[in-house]
């Protein structure tokens, strides 16, 4: 238990370890992962809030985002190992990554358009001219 963390923490991508978050909370039944692992977010949590409640929920999104990390890995994970082997390998990552993309392209224009619409404008712009 404890040296598959070890080699996700210092061996595998970050991927990997959310992943190994969402697996060790979708399982049947608590055991050590289990416990390990809340245990770990919840120090975790607590030492980047330096212990103030108040400051915790500045810091809860990134914790979210990491189990929801986990989850969309386990979930891709899932989908590849059903469909790869009828449609092959190469084709089911493909359509992976563009669906991925385009799920991705409306949050990233809301976040350039909240964040600086000026340079959303100009790139639309740069793209019209050619």
């Amino acid at each position: 238990m404890g040296e598959d963390i070890f080699i996700c923490l210092f061996c595998k991508s970050v991927s990997s370890f959310s992943q190994l978050i969402s697996d060790a909370f979708v399982c049947a039944q608590p055991n050590k992962k289990t416990l390990a692992v809340a245990i770990a977010a919840s120090l975790s949590l607590l030492f980047d809030s330096q212990f103030s409640p108040t400051t915790a929920w500045r810091y809860i999104p990134g914790y979210g985002a990491l189990v929801l990390h986990g989850f969309a890995t386990s979930a891709l994970d899932h989908t590849l190992s059903l469909v790869a082997p009828s449609l092959g390998e190469t084709f089911v990552m493909s359509v992976a990554i563009l669906v991925a993309s385009i799920i991705a392209l409306p949050f990233y224009a809301f976040k350039t358009i909240v964040v600086r619409p000026s340079l959303l404008i100009s790139r639309l712009g740069s793209v019209y001219e050619c």
